[in-house]
């Protein structure tokens, strides 16, 4: 009678662990279903980002932005033919239209002057 008791308790014990478990796996998919939908969102918000700085070089000059876009895609092309991953030919395809963001900040006296810059003075 003893060890049929304690064999019940361990049978009640083991269900009750079980259906625990299955609480903490739910819930751990759960947070993984929230933290890939976070990961998306954040790949849209930093796709989006890039794509307004790059609009913005185009506010500029006409020319960068395709300039820029055409850049991105020839790195892409060149990083997959090369062999790198996937990941890593689409972030290039991202990052590489930033090349020349800096021209942003630049006059449009020196930036869309025609000819050859003579010396610097002082």
């Amino acid at each position: 009678m003893a060890v049929a008791g304690v064999a019940l308790t361990l049978l009640a014990l083991a269900i009750l662990l079980v259906a625990a478990d299955r609480r903490l796996l739910a819930a751990a998919q759960h947070q993984v279903e929230a933290l890939r939908a976070g990961n998306i969102e954040l790949a849209a918000t930093e796709r989006e980002i890039v794509r307004r700085l790059c609009f913005a070089g185009e506010f500029r000059d006409s020319d960068t932005g395709k300039h820029v876009e055409r850049i991105g895609l020839m790195a892409h092309r060149l990083a997959l033919t090369a062999g790198f991953d996937t990941s890593f030919a689409e972030a290039l395809l991202m990052a590489a239209p930033l090349h020349d963001i800096g021209k942003i900040g630049i006059a449009d006296t020196i930036l869309l002057k025609l000819g050859k810059f003579g010396p610097a003075r002082t």
